[in-house]
């Protein structure tokens, strides 16, 4: 719950600048389903994150918000130095935060807490939305 309040409310600020991170996380969500139409498949994380970063870089129309913080990143003040992460390197941090899936087939926030019923490693593939559908279907 406290990973949903803070994609709701959330934001980052550079100087004068804020960001929402639901806009944000928006802007993703809009380069997602444009790319698994034209795959027509689902992407992997770091090819949306690659994607993502891209749009940004190229000032793609459907992501002001982050070619605004891309450009927030690009004026930090140590942004240029060497053991400094670059500005696109920023950006894709941010993107796979607000992007990352914690399992394959389910949401981006159900398995963050954890359970004294199970094992972490096992939380994964018990509360698969396609396994629980493959065992639905067997049992009908």
């Amino acid at each position: 719950m406290q990973g949903v309040m803070r994609l709701f409310y959330g934001s980052e600020a550079f100087g004068a600048e804020r960001f929402d991170l639901y806009s944000l996380h928006g802007e993703i969500r809009t380069i997602d389903a444009r790319l698994q139409d034209t795959m027509a498949r689902e992407l992997s994380q770091w090819e949306l994150v690659s994607a993502t970063v891209r749009a940004a870089a190229d000032g793609n129309e459907t992501t002001p918000r982050l070619v605004a913080q891309l450009r927030a990143y690009q004026g930090l003040e140590d942004a240029t130095l060497e053991e400094s992460l670059g500005a696109e390197a920023r950006l894709a941090d941010q993107v796979y935060r607000l992007s990352a899936r914690l399992c394959v087939d389910g949401c981006h926030g159900c398995l963050h807490s954890g359970s004294d019923l199970m094992a972490d490693t096992l939380a994964e593939s018990a509360v698969s939305r396609r396994l629980l559908g493959r065992f639905v279907r067997s049992i009908a």
